[in-house]
Parts: C-alpha cells; structure tokens; sequence
C-alpha cells in the first residue's frame, strides 16, 4: 500500500510540472516554445520544433562565445586621435651625445697600452694595469695573454674610485657654437655628463638625478645633476598648469628648423683613440624622453666627423583613457605609473625597466652590476665581462621563452638545446635555476621620437681659416648636428575601450533576440512562473500549480 501510495504522489507531481510547464510555454514571450505544449498537435510537429529550438540554441551559444572571446581578447584598440596635439605640450628630446674619442687629452693611451702589451714589451705597473682594465670596459676586452697574466688579476673588484678616475679620464666636448629654439647662448652648461656603456656621455634635456632615481640608488661625482633641479612635467599628466614658457624639461612652440637645437661639436686628432674604438670615428647620438636612461646598444644615429647632419623629428604619443584602468595590465598591454613601481627609478618606462631587470639579474648571477646601470650602496662593479655575456645570453633566452610559451606554440629544439646550455650555465655559477621574466610592457602613457636624418660633407678648412673662426687645436675636426619637429602639431594615438561590458551585453542580447526571441522580460517571466506565481497559487487556489483545467 505504501508504494503504490508513493508512486501516486510522484505520477502526480509529474503531471503537474508537465501542465505548470504548459502553462508557462502558451504565456511565455520566447519565440517557439508555444508550439510544445499546444494541445491536439502531432508527435513530428513537436519534434521539428525540437530540433529547430536546439539548432538555435547551438548556433546563439556559439555566437555568444565568440563575442565573448573577442571581448576579451580585443577589449582595448589603439587608434589615431580624433584631434591634434600641440608640440607645445611634448617636451624637446632628450639628446644624449657620445664621444667616440672616449677618453680625454693627455690621458693613457689605450691604443699605446694595448699595443705594448699584445707584443709583451711591457705588463705595465698598478696604476697602469688599474686603467687599462677601466678602459677594456669602455673599449673592448683585453688581449688574450693580458687576461692570463698576473696583471689581470690583481683587481678583482672596482671601488668606487672607478668614476672618480673615469671622471678625471672623461672627454671635453668643445661647442663653437650652439642655439637652442631661435636663442643662441652657450651651451655647454646644459649638457651634462651621464654613464653609459659607451662611457661618459653629455646629455641635453634630461630630469636631475633626484627627480629620475630614487634614494637607494648611489651617485657618483655629478653624473645626472641639471642645473635645473625641478621639473614641471610628469609623463602621464604633461606641463604643469602653472609651468611658465621657460619650464623645464625644454619645450618649443613649432616645427621647422628655426625652432630647434643646433650644435657645431670641435674635436682635436689629439682626443682620437682608435685603438678604443672603431676607425670610423664620431659621435654616437640618441634621443629619448627626459625620464629614460638612454641604451646606446640599441637604437642611436651616427654624427661623423667633417659633416653636417640634420635629423627630422616625429613625436610618437600613446595615452590611454580612464576606461581601460578597469582591465588587468595584460589585457591592455601595459602599465600605468603607480601600478608597477621600479626600484631604481622613479618613472617607470619600458626601458627603464629592461634596465633594471638586467641590473638585478647580473647582480645575481655574478654578485655585481655593471658599472652604466643603477645600483645600491653595497653593490660592487662588475669587471668579469665574460660573466655580463652570459646574463644577456640567459635574458635574451628567457625573452624568447616566455614568448613562445604565451603564444602557446610548441618550442623549437634549438629552443630547447639554448634553455639546456643556459641551464648549464646557471649550475656552473652554483646558481638555482631562475628563469627571468621581466615583464616590462609598455606605459600607458608613453611618447618617443622616431628620426629621419640626412647629412653632407663640411669644408673644413674653408670654415676655420675663413677669419671668423680661430682654434687651438692641431688638425681639427667639426661636426654639425640640427636637431627639430618635422610637423607641427602632430597625431596622437589614444589607447581606449573597443568592447566595453555594456557593447558586450548588448551584442549578447541582440544574438538571443535574433534566434529565440529572448530579452530581459523573458527572464523576468522565468523568475516569476518559478517564485512568485507558485507563492499566489498557493494563496489564491491552495496548490502551487494553479488552478486545474
């Protein structure tokens, strides 16, 4: 009796999902399901509707998937703005110059040096070998059978007294004439002596040091102090609203070249060290923002000497708006200020952060930082370059690592037999094996400057003996560098929301539309047949399914 009882409950409750579920069908605004609970209709007209319903189902299901995918995959759209930006809101480049001549007059003479001992007609005493070995970091590496001598092991370890004798070593850039939008002055104050891996460089236009590393970072001598201590600029907020005409870093009013910087650079035959460097002789130049510590390794210009070159200067500007903060950093591609915070510096940048990384990854594979990268009080100058080799070979390897397993592509076996050697690599310096991901993407708000030079030949002897010149040097050398704004104003691009979460919704909600009908008040009559209209049968007719037929 028991069971036969229960299974009278349950026919019954069935039956009456089948006729609340009828109900719901013929009052429902779905498109379709109507047609499966109309009464007196064929079991092959249910059916076809059945399939028809599901087909739709399928096809929206994908169709939704796929906004989904490129919602989330192309969220963000860098595009040209609708409206141009004036020069006048940019800072001029930062113009890092380099001397290839490298070390000054009456300084040691590296080609001198190398010569005397590759032929072993001298190892030189302490305060020679000492300066050698300063310059072979500059230059190039030394001589096999110096590094096998005795010589080349007294100095395992640089003080600090490295940059006061580089310093001292540093090459005089001679400016004979020198203006800077439509002003002409001297100019040799305004460039100031920077480190790089090209040694002492002269840099125009770049923050003090206290405005560009922070308080950790040791300074030497008066590498990276400006005359201008302040800035009123910032990289993701521009000038100041109170910035006066004159603010620093410098900016100009126009393109053309009558607004732009014009240097006319004196160098002696005396100053030329070609055993140092590569017989073709000149400078190295290269244009950053005033907030980047230039890397000459990668991208510059060359000035030679006895010519003239005008370099042509196009703004590269990206901001991004507010809407994508939203988004994660990988999903846009890059950071905002406070969101990734360097140790050193105190603006982050892509190539800041590449600095950085390199610094921290060299200090700890080879317990030391080269001598050109930011670094704390305790840390010791690298002098094993064989060691500073390996570190970029490992971090090029990482690069390539991190971007094959991103793209989600099976790795190469000459990828595989690289991570094996640079495994190696790591276990031979009794190392734990790190692999770097320096993850240095983009600002957010960045802006570069990308350069068209062209350049002739000077007279030379016609522009110093014309009477209006007049030199101390022997056999002397002049180099002209113009540097402007090619167009002024100039196109931004802006970073910005593409798929925002309401286009999302709405495509979402116009593919349910289109294959079934379905909107907001389709899902509020769901709502009501499962809560509310149970609760008023309950109260109106005493049964959860309503009234009966």
């Amino acid at each position: 009796m028991t069971n036969k009882s229960s299974s009278s409950e349950n026919g019954s409750f069935v039956q009456n999902i089948r006729i609340y579920f009828r109900e719901y069908c013929s009052c429902t605004s779905v498109h379709g399901l109507q047609y499966f609970s109309e009464k007196g209709r064929t079991i092959f007209e249910r059916i076809w509707w059945f399939l028809i319903f599901a087909s739709c189902a399928v096809a929206c299901s994908l169709s939704v998937y796929n906004i989904y995918i490129k919602w989330k995959e192309t969220a963000i759209i860098v595009n040209p703005a609708n409206k141009e930006t004036s020069l006048f809101t940019i800072p001029f480049p930062a113009v890092t110059i380099c001397l290839e001549s490298v070390f000054g007059k009456n300084k040691p003479n590296y080609e001198k040096l190398l010569e005397d001992i590759e032929t072993f007609k001298r190892t030189g005493n302490v305060s020679e070998s000492l300066e050698f070995q300063y310059m072979s970091l500059i230059c190039s590496s030394p001589p096999l059978n110096y590094t096998q001598s005795s010589n080349a092991n007294r100095f395992k370890k640089f003080t600090s007294n490295f940059f006061r004798i580089m310093d001292e070593m540093k090459p005089d850039m001679h400016m004979v004439e020198c203006s800077y939008n439509l002003f002409s002055s001297s100019c040799e104050h305004l460039f100031t002596p920077i480190i790089t891996h090209e040694g002492i460089c002269y840099t125009f236009n770049i923050l003090n040091r206290s405005e560009l590393f922070r308080d950790n970072v040791r300074h030497y001598e008066s590498f990276y102090t400006v005359p201008t201590k302040s800035s009123d600029w910032n990289i993701e907020g521009g000038y100041y609203e109170k910035a006066s005409l004159n603010s620093y870093p410098f900016r100009i009013f126009s393109g053309g070249a009558e607004n732009s910087l014009k240097l006319k650079i004196l160098a002696s035959d005396d100053d030329l060290d070609y055993g140092c460097k590569s017989i073709e002789l000149g400078y190295k130049v290269f244009l950053h923002t005033s907030v980047t510590i230039p890397d000459l390794n990668q991208e510059y210009f060359w000035l030679p000497l006895n010519q003239s070159v005008v370099a042509s200067v196009k703004p590269v500007m990206t901001s991004s708006s507010k809407s994508v903060k939203k988004y994660s950093p990988h999903e846009r591609k890059c950071y905002f200020q406070k969101e990734r915070q360097l140790k050193y510096f105190q603006y982050y940048t892509s190539a800041n952060c590449k600095m950085e990384c390199r610094a921290n990854y060299t200090l700890y594979l080879c317990d030391c930082v080269p001598f050109f990268m930011p670094k704390e009080e305790t840390a010791e100058i690298c002098t094993d370059q064989l060691c500073m080799r390996k570190v970029d070979v490992i971090m090029l390897t990482d690069k390539i690592w991190h971007e094959v397993k991103g793209s989600n592509s099976r790795p190469s076996n000459n990828l595989l037999d690289l991570m094996s050697f640079t495994t190696e690599m790591l276990k031979s310096k009794n190392k734990t094996v790190q692999r770097m991901n320096c993850d240095c993407l983009p600002s957010c708000d960045e802006l570069s400057y990308e350069v068209d030079t062209s350049q002739s030949a000077l007279d030379v002897n016609k522009w110093f003996y014309s009477g209006r010149h007049s030199v101390n040097f022997s056999k002397p050398h002049i180099s002209s560098l113009t540097i402007f704004f090619k167009s002024s104003p100039f196109i931004k691009t802006e970073r910005k929301e593409l798929y925002g979460s309401i286009d999302f919704l709405a495509n979402f909600g116009g593919l349910l539309g289109l294959f079934s009908g379905f909107s907001v008040v389709s899902l509020v009559e769901m709502i009501y047949f499962l809560t509310i209209r149970i609760l008023c049968n309950r109260y109106l007719f005493g049964r959860w399914v309503g009234q009966s037929d």
